[in-house]
């Protein structure tokens, strides 16, 4: 594995309208479709980011 229980990667989206695409791997590669906390975690990182927070 990766070392960890998931990875979380930020992409630019392909909707004019989003700020962010974010993908989540489970450590054996698989991808998974929603995940509170990582959810959470990039939106705090966005808001700080932006000094929205």
């Amino acid at each position: 594995g990766v070392g960890c229980d998931q990875l979380i990667v930020m992409e630019r989206p392909s909707d004019p309208g989003a700020d962010v695409f974010m993908r989540i791997r489970n450590a054996d590669g698989g991808e998974v479709a929603a995940c509170g906390n990582a959810t959470r975690c990039v939106a705090a990182l966005l808001m700080d980011e932006r000094g929205t927070g």
